[in-house]
């Protein structure tokens, strides 16, 4: 069968060979319709010129129609450098994915150190803010206040934020702005105590936080911070709040020179010295002698 493919001259082939080459060739018209079909199976070999020039017609039909496509011979060269293109924009797409990942899961862990951390906090801070409050308010042999916080959110506190309740003694809740300023002021120091509890700092300064204070709580928040096991510097116009200090620092104005001076003076030094004055005058003279 393949030798009716090669190049011969037909005219060369003797009619039993052309024979025996037509009797072998079977054509597959599957492709064709059914009514192209009909008529091929009508037609003989040797009758097919009406068919051939009307499948050559619409060959040069379909070539003109191509021409007039215009098809783009360089179409397969772009789909490939398309292609490697979208391989490099999947690939970028996948690193960051993984990177995005990465980053989630990262944040994801200092979300949740981060609560950690502030649940940690907030819980010693809830727990020391009422016994505080609890000791400025506490006067005159009666019971002190109470004094609560709570989270808007519990499970997110991020989310919402966190109310600081206080009763004073002998009154009920009320909310923080209907408290008087010196019920505030307690209140305050209550929670400002509780959370430098948390992490003690060296030293802490106190400026005029006694100010809208009376006597009685003024001598409370006296008796509370000779408690605490930090120095405490207190700026204050009250005698008797810097009174009971180990020491005092004064700063005026000298008119004649124009500048500010500074005057200290060891009240506990000064006070031991008074309640002891024969010892610290052997002190003295000891100190001559050397």
């Amino acid at each position: 069968e393949g030798s009716l493919f090669q190049e011969r001259d037909l005219d060369a082939w003797s009619l039993q060979d052309l024979e025996e080459a037509g009797a072998r060739l079977q054509v597959d018209f599957a492709e064709l319709q059914e009514e192209r079909r009909e008529a091929a199976a009508r037609t003989k070999v040797n009758d097919t010129k009406i068919m051939d020039v009307e499948y050559e017609a619409r060959v040069a039909a379909l070539t003109r129609e191509l021409q007039t496509l215009s098809p783009n011979m360089r179409a397969i060269e772009e789909f490939a450098v398309e292609a490697a293109k979208l391989r490099e924009i999947r690939k970028s797409a996948d690193e960051v994915t993984l990177e995005s990942q990465k980053l989630a899961r990262e944040f994801e862990a200092v979300k949740l150190e981060r609560c950690a951390r502030f649940n940690k906090c907030y819980k010693h801070v809830e727990a020391q803010v009422q016994p505080f409050y609890r000791s400025l308010t506490s006067y005159d042999g009666h019971e002190g206040g109470s004094a609560y916080l709570d989270l808007d959110d519990a499970e997110e506190p991020y989310n919402g934020g966190i109310t600081f309740t206080a009763c004073p003694p002998g009154k009920r809740f009320f909310p923080m702005e209907l408290l008087s300023g010196g019920e505030k002021s307690m209140a305050s120091l209550s929670l400002l105590f509780a959370m430098h509890s948390f992490m003690p700092p060296p030293f802490m300064i106190l400026d005029e936080v006694d100010a809208p204070f009376d006597r009685k709580n003024t001598d409370s928040l006296v008796r509370c911070l000779k408690k605490m096991d930090f120095q405490c510097l207190v700026i204050s116009l009250k005698d008797s709040f810097f009174a009971h200090s180990d020491s005092i620092v004064g700063i005026y104005k000298d008119k004649a020179l124009q500048c500010s001076g500074c005057l200290s003076l060891p009240l506990q030094r000064l006070g031991a010295q008074s309640a002891n004055p024969g010892a610290f005058a052997l002190a003295d003279m000891s100190e001559d002698e050397d």
